[in-house]
């Protein structure tokens, strides 16, 4: 079965889900947010960290290749910050 969906509808189910996308968010650079993925994901935190980011990005428009965000969303997920800037 193929489901298509218009924006309208995206935005209504996505809603409808707990997930309030926005679109006055700029496209950024992910190269930092995927190295610190994976950082994440030796310590076990790899899941909470990508749902902490698709958060910032997706409803808070957060700057996700910013140091500063990166930084506190690593501390959000219980991460040692300075464990990271290795």
């Amino acid at each position: 079965m193929i489901i298509l969906f218009s924006c309208d509808n995206f935005f209504s189910f996505s809603s409808s889900q707990g997930i309030n996308f926005r679109t006055d968010r700029f496209i950024v650079n992910t190269l930092k947010s995927h190295c610190l993925l994976d950082y994440a994901k030796s310590e076990g935190k790899q899941n909470l960290l990508a749902e902490n980011m698709f958060v910032a990005y997706f409803e808070q428009c957060k700057n996700i290749n910013s140091v500063d965000v990166l930084a506190q969303l690593a501390v959000d997920a219980g991460l040692n910050l300075e464990a990271m800037k290795k």
